[in-house]
């Protein structure tokens, strides 16, 4: 799977602590390997048709298309 930033998600990104930033690159590697990898917990965003959800950590969360 090929991912592609968004200008927003770049922005947030460089806002985040050194160690949500590793965590997430972690989960981004997992989700281009294999989008149903179980850490990412991958869900379809509600009321949406093509918007789903990935897990960094309890409290962060990646929405993709």
């Amino acid at each position: 799977m090929k991912i592609v930033f968004s200008s927003r998600f770049t922005k947030e990104y460089r806002n985040l602590s050194n160690t949500i930033q590793v965590l997430t690159d972690k989960q981004l590697r997992f989700l281009a390997v294999d989008l149903r990898h179980p850490s990412l917990q991958v869900k379809k965003v509600q009321g949406t048709n093509d918007i789903f959800e990935g897990r960094v950590t309890r409290s962060y969360r990646f929405t993709f298309h």
